[in-house]
This record gives structure tokens, sequence and C-alpha cells, in this order.
């Protein structure tokens, strides 16, 4: 039933879902995650869901945008993980 999972190693980590509309994520161009670049392309529709945790978890606002950040604040980053099933 998949590959391996991941796990917090602490109790300082925690997982936030994120609930997506399956419809609509695979409406359009649906999603597009590509392991040959750095790139990854979600659904519009996740946007505003993401955006919302991310502030929460981090404090700051989600952007596209370079920012400069000391090593500590790069460690504080969290971890995205994205977990998708085959459609059938």
């Amino acid at each position: 039933k998949g590959g391996q999972s991941a796990k917090a190693d602490g109790p300082h980590q925690t997982a936030e879902r994120i609930h997506v509309d399956l419809y609509a994520m695979n409406s359009g161009k649906g999603v597009i995650m590509d392991s040959g670049t750095t790139d990854t392309y979600l659904h519009e529709s996740i946007a505003e869901p993401f955006e919302r945790v991310w502030q929460r978890v981090t404090g700051r606002t989600y952007s596209n945008a370079p920012v400069k950040m000391n090593e500590k604040d790069l460690l504080l980053l969290p971890t995205v993980l994205v977990q998708m099933a085959a459609y059938d």
C-alpha cells in the first residue's frame, strides 16, 4: 500500500493536513511533479489552504520571491510532504 511513511522524530514536529478537492485538483493541468527538476506545480485550488497552514506554521507569508535567512531560520522551515495515490 505505498512506500515508506514519514514520521516525526520529536514532539516539536507535527503533521498539518491540507484537505483538497480531488475533482478540482485533477482538472485542467492538474499536478505536475517531475523528479528530473526541482519544480513542482500544484493545482491552484491548493493555494489558499497551503498558504494558510504555511503562515500558521512558519509565522511568514508564503511567497515564491527569494528571501534571505540565516542557517537557524532555514532549519526552522517545515518539510513539505506530498502524498499522492494513483487515479483508478
